[in-house]
């Protein structure tokens, strides 16, 4: 490696252990340190020539390169983020296999040979007793090490099939197992079995399955999500079952549910259009529009016995004003405003205004009925006050006077 100025190297070994981070192969980032290394040596010990013999410049100094001290960052100088797999670099069985494997061959062959050979002496001199027993000592011995290379010739292809299953998941923390069985061309139900076994033996060490056995996920945070998921559907399985029954029980409870989600897909509707459309204005009067919309139907599903009085404003006054959101969606995305969009954009911008004056109108009259019977117990509550004498100095007196004995 050349002489190069400080801010090369650093650059360099800057590099060199990103991509070694990144990549997890740190075979070059040691060969590229040990040169960077060196090089800055050689540039210190040029710089101190230069001191003491008078200034001379460095091989490879180039002064174009200078550039004035910096204030320290607290920034780091770069940013990775770490693999999302921790591949085992020597999963269970990459070395017992082996051993398995040699010395079940290199013991088992001569003794299966051994034993093959006094049975068949054993069969032809029948009258010779040594041979029976010499059968009989090397048989368990040929036998224990073809167990021996039985347990290793599974242990690698456990082996061979963990490194092809990450050779699929190339990076991923998710895969579904069919996917990993088409890889390997084993059936679904060896190969969730062989992933049970591989976690089990630290092969994933955050490997998880799902509950069906569809999938496998290989770090902890997507088991987590996994997790929140299954918690989020049983909940969602909870509230349908509750819904049914109080649909069996209800018959408006069905026309309820209904209007509630029917109102919910225009919010939906509303909102997306609203973050398609990057005008501020525009935005500013939907999120007014969705505000009070929202309000409308929370209010409807907490008294269900209100859901006559907003049956115009869901077949009508509801649908023509998505109508319009959407017109006024189109015509923004036109790449040539004329004259008549200009003017029918405003005119829409302007009834959007008006439409949510109505709606807030609406909501308004939902709680009139909330009103009159807080208006009707405080007046109640008033004359029987009065009736007792406890208004008004009646009641300050009493109060003077304490409890009546």
């Amino acid at each position: 490696m050349e002489n190069r100025n400080f801010s090369d190297i650093g650059r360099d070994v800057g590099r060199a252990v990103k991509n070694a981070l990144h990549s997890n192969e740190f075979s070059e980032l040691k060969h590229t340190v040990k040169d960077a290394v060196k090089s800055a040596a050689q540039n210190v010990k040029h710089a101190a020539d230069s001191a003491n013999k008078g200034y001379t410049t460095p091989p490879g100094y180039r002064k174009d390169a200078y550039q004035p001290p910096r204030e320290k960052s607290t920034q780091p100088a770069y940013s990775y983020s770490a693999p999302a797999v921790r591949k085992n670099k020597m999963p269970a069985g990459s070395v017992s296999g082996v051993l398995f494997l040699v010395f079940g061959l290199v013991f088992g062959i001569p003794f299966a040979i051994a034993a093959l050979v006094f049975a068949i002496l054993t069969a032809v001199f029948s009258g010779v007793v040594v041979f029976p027993i010499l059968t009989a000592c090397f048989a368990p011995i040929a036998a224990g090490c073809a167990a021996m290379v039985a347990v290793g010739a599974r242990q690698r292809g456990r082996v061979k099939r963990y490194r092809c299953y990450c050779k699929v998941l190339d990076g991923r923390t998710f895969c579904e197992i069919r996917e990993l069985a088409a890889a390997v061309r084993k059936d679904h139900a060896f190969v969730a079995k062989d992933l049970h076994r591989m976690i089990r033996l630290r092969m994933f060490p955050d490997g998880h399955i799902d509950e069906q056995e569809t999938c496998l996920m290989t770090d902890q945070d997507t088991y987590e999500q996994y997790l929140e998921l299954q918690e989020s559907v049983r909940q969602r399985q909870l509230e349908e079952q509750r819904r049914r029954e109080m649909e069996e029980k209800d018959p408006n409870a069905a026309l309820l549910h209904k209007t509630i989600d029917e109102g919910r897909e225009y919010l939906r509707q509303i909102r997306e259009a609203n973050d398609a459309m990057p005008g501020e204005d525009i935005s500013n009067k939907l999120f007014r529009l969705e505000d009070v919309t929202a309000k409308i139907f929370s209010h409807v599903q907490q008294h269900p016995q209100k859901l006559p009085e907003i049956r115009k404003f869901m077949s009508y006054y509801l649908p023509t004003t998505l109508k319009l959101v959407n017109t006024y969606r189109e015509f923004e995305e036109q790449p040539v405003q004329g004259e008549n969009i200009t003017a029918a954009k405003r005119e829409i911008r302007d009834t959007l205004d008006t439409i949510s004056a109505a709606f807030e109108k609406l909501l308004d009259r939902l709680f009139e009925d909330d009103a009159l019977d807080i208006s009707t117990d405080i007046s109640v509550l008033q004359t029987m006050l009065a009736q007792e004498g406890l208004t008004g100095h009646s009641f300050e007196e009493s109060q003077d006077k304490g409890p009546v004995s």
